[in-house]
């Protein structure tokens, strides 16, 4: 079934929503071309797609997972699908996930019970990047995943804070991991696999960087951690996405106590961080949260 999900991605117009309708009312297809094309006529039928597809787009897609899955063996990136069981549990759980993930690194960094996101600014102060490097560094000591985004400014410093603690962090990717991005931090994403640590994205080999790429990768950011921390944040900054993915995915929201989070601050829901107290605080309720997770969860999307 990897290849049928890997296949329909590569069908242009085709999301995880729609994946997910065809996996669950069919059970057995085969990546097959001509079993392909009338499955999509069915599902246009039934209002699922718009699109009207040719013999010769589902034979182009079927030859592009083949050269993908050629190209992630030649670079040690590994493929793990929803429908299988080692596919990241706090993942499975937040609406619109991903069908598949590419990865390469220490896959139980991923999936680590105790996982926090630690975002901000791309332009952020000095204040915010030695918060970022310095909170990463601290929770990475006590075996925290720092999850991130790899982007210039507080993501880079959160996983640099972390490397520098011997821990383990994953970077969440808005592009394939054949064409790593920013270019300025392709040494970055290298070292994090070299110190038990991954990247990810659920982008397939050769695709293009879109814009929306950036927001889409701020809810697997959150949603493969208990906890995110801002470290700072303004008007136009991404992280406000990743603030809003938080909250719908029943994460637990936190930030340091800085001038320019003064509007997440206000959250009553949001644990300000001015010390070690507080980060003893955030800890605890992260523990608490462990025990119940997955029934609350549960709760928000229909399971395959």
């Amino acid at each position: 079934m990897e290849d049928l999900i890997l296949t329909l991605l590569n069908l242009q117009n085709i999301g995880n929503k729609t994946i997910e309708y065809i996996l669950r009312t069919n059970k057995n297809i085969k990546n097959d071309e001509k079993e392909i094309l009338q499955l999509l006529r069915e599902v246009k039928l039934k209002g699922k797609i718009k699109r009207i597809y040719t013999l010769d787009d589902i034979k182009i897609a079927i030859n592009k997972t083949y050269k993908i899955k050629e190209s992630c063996i030649k670079q040690n990136i590994k493929i793990v699908s929803i429908l299988e069981s080692r596919y990241p549990e706090k993942l499975r759980y937040i609406n619109d996930r991903p069908t598949l993930l590419f990865y390469k690194g220490n896959y139980s960094a991923m999936t680590n019970n105790k996982s926090i996101a630690i975002v901000g600014s791309r332009r952020a102060s000095i204040e915010g990047l030695k918060s970022s490097y310095n909170m990463a560094n601290l929770l990475g000591k006590d075996g925290y995943s720092i999850i991130s985004g790899l982007a210039k400014g507080c993501d880079e410093q959160a996983h640099k804070g972390c490397l520098d603690a011997f821990g383990s962090t994953v970077a969440v990717l808005p592009c394939p991991l054949d064409n790593i991005y920013p270019k300025s931090n392709i040494k970055l994403a290298n070292d994090i696999v070299d110190n038990r640590g991954c990247l990810v994205s659920e982008y397939p080999l050769e695709s293009n960087i879109h814009k929306s790429n950036f927001i889409r990768r701020n809810r697997i950011q959150s949603g493969l951690s208990n906890a995110l921390i801002v470290c700072e944040t303004n008007e136009n900054s991404g992280t406000n996405h990743t603030i809003n993915f938080c909250i719908s995915q029943n994460r637990i929201l936190s930030c340091i106590n800085i001038k320019r989070n003064v509007e997440i601050i206000d959250n009553k829901n949001c644990i300000v961080i001015n010390g070690e107290c507080d980060v003893n605080k955030l800890k605890e309720k992260i523990e608490n949260s462990n025990k119940n997770y997955i029934d609350n969860c549960k709760q928000l999307i229909f399971n395959l």
